[in-house]
């Protein structure tokens, strides 16, 4: 597949998706009603000035007529020029008539039209509305979602802390446990300490020191390992707390973006 094609597909993809996500948000019903709303607004312009022309019109037509009787009324009947303005006449008073129609025909119309554009425009408002209820609605839900994810991987982290701090504590009692027989085979050898009757409290002294040594050298050896664990469970937190930020500003800059671009 050429990479024109794999663009093409891509392309198609985003595309598809931007849709459902305005039509789950109501952006497509909004862009919608917009719409309507400048359509509305074009034909109610459009009224408007078909209404002003034709109102121009039947000024100059009243004007002229008011001009032709006053020239009737200076010239003589029996002139020859009288006919001819007074078939002027006729044929301004026929076109006044018809101008009066038709601004009233258009009057009529740009009423109807404002009527329309009124109705959009409270039509705009009112999914407007809807669609600030509902992106608050989805982002409520995203927010709950949110916390429950968080609280699942806050559970997921603990539930991995306390099995490793299990298995730890038992490979270290292992550890202990043979250590601690290896030492007290290695004290109670035959031959490793003459018992005798002067040297009893010392070879007693002996062995409890020794005791004591491996006891506190494992005690140590369980808090190395205890501080490790809660080391590596503090830097766990820290990148979960780092990544969840990360994300919630990512994905508000993006819903942010998103809604300005349109």
């Amino acid at each position: 597949m050429s990479y024109s094609k794999i663009a093409t597909v891509l392309t198609d993809k985003v595309t598809s998706l931007t849709k459902q996500f305005d039509s789950v948000l109501g952006i497509s019903e909004v862009r919608s009603a917009q719409s309507l709303v400048q359509t509305a607004e074009d034909e109610f312009m459009k009224s408007r000035r078909c209404v002003g022309e034709t109102r121009i019109e039947l000024i100059r037509l009243q004007n002229q007529l008011r001009d032709l009787r006053s020239k009737l009324d200076r010239i003589p009947r029996e002139d020859e020029r009288y006919l001819q303005l007074a078939t002027e006449e006729h044929k301004a008073l026929i076109a006044e008539r018809k101008a009066k129609t038709d601004l009233e025909t258009l009057e009529t119309l740009e009423r109807d039209q404002f009527s329309a554009l009124s109705a959009a425009v409270r039509a705009a408002h009112e999914k407007e509305r809807s669609r600030a209820e509902r992106t608050k609605y989805w982002s409520i839900i995203a927010s709950a979602c949110g916390a429950v994810l968080g609280i699942l991987g806050s559970t997921i982290i603990n539930m991995k802390r306390m099995k490793q701090i299990r298995l730890t504590v038992q490979e270290n009692n292992e550890e202990f446990i043979a250590k601690t027989m290896e030492e007290l085979g290695t004290l109670f050898k035959p031959g490793q300490h003459e018992i005798t009757t002067s040297g009893v409290g010392q070879a007693h002294s002996q062995l409890s020191n020794d005791f004591l040594a491996l006891l506190n050298e494992n005690t140590k050896m369980l808090g190395a390992i205890d501080a490790k664990v809660e080391n590596r469970h503090i830097r766990d937190l820290a990148w979960w707390s780092k990544a969840s930020l990360i994300a919630s500003v990512t994905s508000s800059a993006c819903l942010i973006f998103y809604m300005l671009s349109k």
